[in-house]
C-alpha cells in the first residue's frame, strides 16, 4: 500500500464510508488527475481526528514527491495513539 491509499484508509476511519461512493471510475480519475479533487472530511471534532485529517492530507497530496513515506509517518501515528489512548472514547 502506497500513501496515498493509505489517506483513504483513513478516510474510511473517520467517516466509515468509501471514498467517491457513487461515483464511476471515469468520474473518480477525472476528480482525482484533472480536478485534484479529494474526498471531503467531516469537521474534525477532536484532537485524534483532526491530526488525523492532518496526515491525511499530506498523504494524499496531488505532488507524489511531497508526500511522506510510511518510515516518516510512523512517529505521527505513535503520537496520535497516545493521544488516542488517553481518550475514553477510543478506549
Amino acid at each position: 500500500m502506497d500513501v496515498f491509499s493509505f489517506a483513504m484508509v483513513i478516510f474510511e476511519m473517520l467517516t466509515g464510508g468509501i471514498p467517491w461512493n457513487g461515483l464511476q471510475v471515469g468520474q473518480i480519475v477525472a476528480a482525482v488527475f484533472l480536478e485534484r479533487r479529494r474526498p471531503e472530511l467531516p469537521p474534525a471534532t477532536n484532537q485524534v481526528e483532526s491530526d488525523l485529517q492532518e496526515l491525511a492530507k499530506q498523504c494524499w497530496s496531488h505532488d507524489a514527491g511531497s508526500r511522506p513515506s510510511f518510515e516518516s509517518i510512523i512517529p505521527d501515528l505513535q503520537r496520535i495513539d497516545e493521544v488516542a489512548s488517553s481518550d475514553p472514547r477510543y478506549a
